[in-house]
């Protein structure tokens, strides 16, 4: 019985697939095919042949999982596959990029409980939240590969904008409500006619129908944006977790 060993060292490479980037998971081969000779003569021996990964399984952003070998004889040439599964830690992705937003966004749709008098107050804490998120978004995307597909975390990123701008034009919306005509100052002098006492009635219904309507707005705004983000998420995590 004729018994040779050889060690080889090799570098190969491993196309990743970032769409479900922080939440991946990647399968890298490894193809061994002897070429000497065809599979008639020489094969890999698959009782005896088997693989381990003795090096530590926590890399930087990836745990390699289970290591296995394949053996493949149905070409010309006797092939061995190494199969090294990857599983993207995202715990870092979570507390840098999914924590924050969330707390933004919190804080976004915390504005619509603001009164509905401090009109500047409530846009110009909308317009920082959005503009935070969105130097978060460029910074996430420049340390990112980049990508002719979308991520997933693009994507999560991407809705946090637009549900920060549909809070902005909830605040645009209910200010309009509140304040329909021009705003008179305070010092200006006002002129009201001497109406009739039905008209005079009439005139003291409008305003509690107004003041209805802003109540109705208002809780509308209130409902919605919650609306919006639980069904997103239904979404966003049903698809994540169902690959």
């Amino acid at each position: 019985m004729l018994t040779i060993q050889r060690k080889y060292g090799t570098v190969y490479k491993c196309n990743f697939n970032l769409a479900l980037y922080p939440f991946d998971v990647q399968q890298c081969e490894m193809h061994l095919r002897i070429t000497s000779e065809l599979k008639s003569f020489l094969t890999f021996d698959h009782i005896n042949s088997s693989v381990e990964y003795l090096s530590n399984p926590f890399l930087v952003e990836y745990e390699v999982g289970s290591v296995h070998l394949i053996h493949d004889n149905s070409g010309t040439y006797s092939e061995a596959r190494v199969i090294v599964p990857l599983t993207r830690r995202y715990g870092y992705a979570i507390l840098t990029i999914y924590t924050p937003t969330l707390v933004l966004l919190v804080v976004s749709y915390t504005t619509l409980f603001f009164r509905t008098s401090i009109f500047d107050t409530r846009m110009m804490a909308a317009l920082t939240v959005q503009l935070v998120i969105a130097t978060l978004f460029s910074q996430v995307s420049a340390s990112l590969p980049k990508t002719s597909y979308f991520k997933m975390v693009d994507i999560w990123l991407i809705f946090c904008i637009g549900i920060t701008f549909l809070v902005i034009l909830f605040h645009a919306l209910v200010d309009k409500i509140t304040q329909p005509g021009e705003i008179i100052p305070s010092s200006a002098s006002r002129v009201w006619p001497v109406l009739p006492q039905s008209i005079a009635g009439l005139e003291k219904k409008i305003p509690l129908k107004s003041e209805e309507k802003m109540r109705r707005v208002v809780l509308f705004t209130k409902v919605t944006v919650p609306v919006v983000f639980f069904l997103f998420n239904i979404c966003y995590w049903g698809y994540i977790f169902s690959n």
